[in-house]
């Protein structure tokens, strides 16, 4: 169970259709709080975009305390960052 902030963070990304293109957003979401805490826009759907988003999210949360984080995200080819929250001493969470 959740019980506040800085416990369990949900990572995804989808894309946006305009008129001749199509755009990716990755977003990082607090799941106590319900906020977006990082979020990117890219032409490209690779790991700099997940991993700006990320790296928006910690820089945010970083004056909040970020202990045992548990970070999930449904795609794992699409957030490669477990490799940076490991060397964080945070939690990686993926569903199959």
């Amino acid at each position: 169970m959740v019980t506040k902030i800085n416990q369990l963070w949900a990572a995804d990304i989808t894309y946006i259709r305009l008129v001749q293109e199509f755009i990716y957003l990755a977003v990082i979401i607090d799941v106590f709080s319900r906020k977006c805490i990082g979020w990117k826009l890219g032409r490209d759907i690779d790991s700099e975009l997940a991993l700006e988003a990320l790296n928006m999210a910690l820089a945010d949360r970083k004056d909040k305390g970020i202990f045992n984080l548990i970070h999930h995200s449904d795609r794992e080819f699409n957030m490669p960052h477990g490799s940076m929250l490991t060397d964080l001493k945070k939690m990686v969470s993926r569903s199959a």
